[in-house]
């Protein structure tokens, strides 16, 4: 089954494909885990960040 993390504006920023007789828990996992780490990047990037 296919599992899509996706950005408001309807772009794909991460997926997972797992079996159907796997649980949705392990897909939501790793899912999670690709958003907590993507949000963090951008907070310190903008952390960074200065206005031109």
């Amino acid at each position: 089954m296919p599992y899509l993390l996706v950005f408001g504006d309807g772009s794909i920023c991460d997926f997972v494909l797992s079996p159907a007789n796997v649980r949705e828990r392990r897909a939501q996992v790793h899912l999670l885990a690709a958003e907590a780490k993507r949000q963090a990047l951008r907070s310190a990037f903008l952390a960074k960040a200065h206005p031109v």
